[in-house]
């Protein structure tokens, strides 16, 4: 095996530096001060020597004398290594003179030299499971213990093994302060999720900066994230404080340094995880049938009086239709279009949504020597769609290659190669199906008795649209390549360099094509592409390609002044670049529907366009540390950041930075103390992060728009010239937004380090944030956005870990808990709020509520007579018992839209409520663990989100079937406590009684609890999977997203409250295997 090893190094070795050779010639003309450091670097390939090798093993127990499973065995200084079974042994490759390293997270690391020894065994003792992780903070590494900023960490235990699709998704719940929220799950390869650290830092929304093995991806977003494949991730680190200062241009959000895995073992490592998945729609949204659809429109049409009306014909079978007959009644439909309707049951939602089947394989291999490492993967995923009908599926592979090779004891290669590759296939418009599914009504049929596709109106066929009116086919490509050196020219001192460029290739295509529906007696209902998309077919095709290019090189220097006094000093600089380009070009009318291509389209109706753009960001930074023996450390950050979206004069800023650590637990005094309070340590920081999302990358300048004609001369016969139109107005003085951060923490451990914990206060002030002021329309164009808001962030984090064992049991379990609020301090124009939901007011928190104070229902006509004396206007004249009143705060006997002001008459009638964001936000953990044996369970949770119900019955969209909770449920006279106003027909009166206001069933807290997870695992022992040649063999099955507990109706989806129109949320079942050879 050794001498295979040594093969497959050697192997690897030349494969290496052939293609890193190739790929600096070929990709990095751009680059070319670093390529040449690079290229000379590669010149420079000796053979590695191989010293006389032997076989040390033996067994790691804790103090009590249990085995421990999954330590790391490594030979110090290199990255040779090993982990311990499931039994805590261990067989490792090394020489004599070399010291091995045993570590494991919670316990203190033991180093023992080899020597003569063949056999080692070692007791581990616990240790602070924060003080002893590694990490990343920036161009750097440090240990938990000596941070001086908030910094969280995610390991790759709490990433693996979970059947997610989605990399974004494993982190919900997990880091205090993240908010991670889903906007279309059910969406194959596009559920889309959004993520925001600490709340709202500016009105353009800088998003999160994900930062791969030292390099920042393009994308501040979930789609960063995405494009991770999740078994290949070692570890998350989490800036959100001044740490983050460092990476200056694109932080102002939070940092997310993700750290992929590399090879540890002497010999190679073989890794595979299965996952086989099924997904079934969770909300399952109720709505009423069509007998009781009748019996509203009836009571909606009488409450206004009116007796003749659509469904006058349709009331006596309201007593006396059966919908559940095998033979249904077709009677005449309501509207002048459904001259027939079947008066029968036809659940659509349960017609067009099943269970999806998903299943992902991941097949690595790493290993390494004293000379190098190298870790390589390969994944596959097919995920199916929930949709029964109709083509929707997302195919997805991807790979990972690493490899480390230290040239000499002064020179270390790196390179890190990406190829991913997605398509996604769906439906032409897969979200007018999903609503069309949701909208039509459930007494339908699939067919008419002619065996076609059958239906009355404007609503159209769900199955039909699904499976005959085209298809969309969205490809995506990624292709990143990095390469690095770190070289150490003299003790303490490292100079890395590094250079990534990363392709990303969006190749779509598009076709829609015709298809009809009929109607009971066979006769043409309507085409869809005559009645839904402007009568004409099409085909589309687009192509986008952006290209990313991130150089950097930095030196780390470590210096003492004595023991006690230890310095680190890091200096670099960066450049990043993105340059777009794409296009795109579509035809109508195609002469087939057969052979979607452009050729066959009609050559008068052809249309093309073509977009190009490019950013880029030059920077330099540094850092400077101090520890004083291990007690009190001190970092200051500088960074210097210049951009192209700024004009002269504003495109460089400086962004500083300053934080502090003091581990009282160290200090002598604390002695007496540490029997239960083991270790205690306070935080202090203040940093400056510099932000440019959100605008334009060519604002500083005047552009013209030019397109269509203008007529000149003639009226009857005019000459048409090109039209040219002056755009906004520049933005010249615009810079930089400063996000200022002030954060106070402390971390602690308690019994034992039993109970870790770490507390966060913080601050973020964004006293020049982009805004667009208001101007006059008289202005005749857009003003430009200024550094003219102030806006404030103050909020809270809290941590709780326990773990302990009871004989050979082990059990955890965390708590994470978190808030924030947002002000508006100021802004340049004091924009006054209007009725409903305001982004930025000032004096108040950001997406704040303004809405009207509910008075109850008209009980009676003295009531009615009462409200109506008081109101002379804001409200319809025609209101009749049952309808909404709301209170008149000024006092005027007018409802106005505009704000209360406390004793002025005539101020308005809107009061502040509360904020949309999300607040105490919350995830829980549990764990139980016994002779291979594993438990885990995972809830996560939102304790406060002010919502407004956009739902409602009734008015003149009298061909929406109703939500089921509506029915029975709205005033009447035999139901005066019911929840919702009375039903009605008139538009102004429905207005007034479902605007927003504080009426409980408009305005209400969308607090909720997730069971995100449950997984139970069992690992063979190893004396048996030894047998077969396994290393270490892993079962398990998981559940997700299995139960909720919140304030809405069945069939909603907390997370969308109240959405009718989405596909639906899922709840997974998954079994998984893990082998390691």
């Amino acid at each position: 095996m050794l001498l295979w090893s040594i093969s497959l190094q050697n192997t690897i070795n030349k494969f290496f530096f052939v293609t890193l050779n190739q790929l600096i010639m070929k990709s990095a003309c751009k680059n070319r001060c670093l390529a040449t450091i690079l290229l000379a670097i590669c010149l420079i390939v000796g053979t590695p020597l191989w010293a006389q090798q032997k076989v040390v093993h033996g067994v790691v127990e804790d103090l009590e004398g249990n085995p421990m499973p999954g330590v790391s065995v490594m030979i110090e200084g290199t990255a040779t290594g090993t982990i311990t079974d499931v039994d805590g042994k261990y067989e490792i490759t090394t020489q004599d003179g070399k010291t091995l390293v045993f570590s494991f997270v919670g316990m203190k690391s033991e180093k023992v030299e080899v020597g003569k020894k063949s056999v080692i065994n070692v007791r581990l003792k616990e240790d602070a499971v924060m003080l002893q992780e590694v990490v990343a903070i920036g161009y750097g590494t440090k240990t938990r213990a000596t941070t001086t900023g908030a910094v969280d960490l995610v390991n790759s235990d709490k990433l693996m093994n979970r059947p997610v699709t989605n990399t974004a998704e494993l982190l919900q719940g997990v880091v205090p302060g993240m908010e991670i929220r889903r906007t279309n799950q059910g969406k194959v390869g596009e559920e889309g999720y959004s993520i925001q650290v600490r709340g709202v830092t500016s009105r353009s929304d800088p998003g999160i900066l994900v930062v791969v093995d030292g390099i920042p991806y393009k994308d501040n977003n979930a789609d960063a994230l995405n494009k991770i494949n999740p078994q290949d991730i070692e570890n998350i680190t989490i800036l959100k404080d001044a740490q983050a200062a460092i990476y200056g241009a694109r932080a102002a959000g939070g940092v997310l340094l993700v750290t992929t895995k590399k090879g540890k073992t002497a010999k190679p490592t073989i890794s595979y995880t299965g996952n086989f998945t099924f997904n079934a729609p969770a909300s399952v949204p109720q709505k009423v049938n069509v007998l009781q659809h009748i019996e509203m429109m009836g009571e909606l049409y009488a409450n206004d009086g009116i007796t003749n009306h659509f469904f006058t014909h349709l009331l006596p079978y309201v007593e006396t239709a059966d919908i559940y007959s095998k033979d249904p009644q077709v009677v005449k439909g309501p509207f002048g279009d459904t001259p027939d309707l079947v008066l029968g049951w036809h659940d659509w939602w349960d017609e067009m949504y099943g269970t999806a089947f998903d299943h992902s394989h991941n097949l690595s291999i790493s290993g390494g020597t004293e000379k190098s490492n190298y870790y390589a993967s390969i994944g596959y995923l097919d995920q199916g769609s929930m949709f029964n009908y109709g083509e929707h599926n997302n195919k997805k592979y991807w790979g990972r290659f690493k490899y480390e090779y230290n040239l000499n004891k002064y020179i270390k290669l790196r390179s890190n190669v990406y190829v991913g590759r997605k398509k996604v296939t769906e439906p032409y418009n897969i979200d007018h199906l999903a609503w069309l599914t949701y909208w039509t009504w459930n007494c339908q049929p699939t067919y008419n008795p002619q065996g076609e596709y059958y239906a009355s109106g404007g609503f159209g066929n769900p199955i039909a649209y699904a499976q005959h009116t085209g298809n969309k086919w969205k490809t995506y490509y990624s292709y990143y390549t990095q390469l690095g050196f770190d070289i150490t020219p003299i003790k303490n001192l490292t100079i890395t360099g590094d250079m990534s460029l990363n392709y990303d290739i969006t190749d779509e295509k598009y076709y829609r094509k015709r298809h009809q529906t009929y109607h009971w007696d066979g006769s043409l209902n309507y085409d869809v592409i005559d009645y839904w998309e402007g009568g004409k077919t099409k085909t589309e095709s687009l192509y986008g390609r952006n290209e990313h290019i991130v150089t950097s090189l930095h030196a780390n220097y470590n210096f003492n002044i004595t023991d006690k006094h230890m310095f680190n000093a890091m200096f670099g600089a960066s450049h990043e670049e993105l340059d777009s380009r794409g296009f795109n070009a579509y035809r109508y009318n195609l002469i087939t529907d057969e052979l979607p291509v452009l050729g066959l389209g009609d050559a008068e109706q052809q249309y093309n366009d073509e977009y190009a753009n490019a950013w880029a960001i030059t920077s330099i930074f540094g850092r400077l540390g101090y520890n004083w023996d291990n007690r009190v450390f001190v970092e200051a950050t500088y960074r210097n950041d210049g951009s192209s979206k700024f004009a002269k004069g504003h495109k460089w800023e400086d962004f500083w930075g300053v934080s502090g650590s003091w581990i009282i637990s160290n200090e002598n005094f604390f002695t007496p103390a540490k029997d239960y309070l083991n270790n205690l340590k306070i935080r202090l920081s203040w940093g400056q992060l510099g932000n440019q999302a959100g605008i334009g990358l060519y604002d500083h300048y005047q552009y013209i728009f030019v397109g269509g004609q203008y007529p000149f001369g003639d009226s009857n016969n005019p000459l048409k010239v090109p039209n040219a139109s002056l755009g906004g107005m520049p933005a010249v003085d615009r810079t930089w937004e400063t996000i200022e951060t002030y954060n106070a923490g402390i971390d602690f451990g308690l019994l034992n380090n039993r109970l870790n914990g770490t507390f966060d206060y913080f601050i973020k002030e964004n006293k020049n944030m982009f805004y667009a002021e208001e101007f006059p329309t008289i202005l005749g164009t857009s003003a430009p956005s200024i550094n003219g808001t102030h806006v404030r962030t103050n909020g809270w984090e809290l941590t709780l870990n326990w773990k302990d064992k009871i004989g050979k049991v082990g059990y955890r379990l965390g708590v994470t808990l978190s808030d924030n609020k947002t002000k508006v301090v100021s802004l340049s124009d004091s924009r006054n709020p209007g009725h409903g939901l305001n982004a930025f007011v000032e004096g108040y928190p950001t997406n704040a509520f303004f809405i009207y104070e509910f008075d109850g229902f008209i009980k009676d006509e003295a009531d009615l007579a009462d409200y109506k004396s008081k109101m002379k206007g804001g409200v319809p004249t025609n209101l009749r018992v049952g309808d909404a009143k709301y209170v008149d705060k000024d006092g005027d006997g007018i409802l106005e839209p505009t704000l209360y002001k406390e004793g002025d008459p005539n101020s308005g009638d809107i009061v502040y409520k509360g904020t949309h964001n999300q607040r105490y936000l919350y995830g829980i953990n549990l764990g139980v663990d016994w002779k291979g044996i594993d438990f885990s369970a995972f809830l996560q949770g939102v304790g406060k989100w002010n919502c407004i119900n956009g739902t409602y019955a009734g008015g003149g969209e009298v061909w929406k079937q109703s939500s089921q909770y509506f029915y029975h449920n709205t005033w009447s006279a035999d139901r005066p406590n019911a929840e919702y106003p009375r039903l009605t027909q008139d538009g102004g009166i429905q207005n007034n009684n479902y605007m927003w206001s504080t009426a409980p069933y408009k305005y209400f807290n969308n607090r909720y609890l997730r069971l995100k997870e449950i997984q139970i695992g069992y690992t063979f022992p190893t004396k048996l999977t030894r047998k077969i040649g396994v290393e270490n063999l892993r079962i398990y099955a998981t559940g997700m997203n299995l139960f909720e507990w919140d304030n809405l109706p069945d069939g909603f989806d907390p997370e969308a409250p109240y959405n009718e129109n989405l596909i639906p949320f899922s709840r997974t079942y998954s079994i998984g295997v893990n082998v390691q050879f």
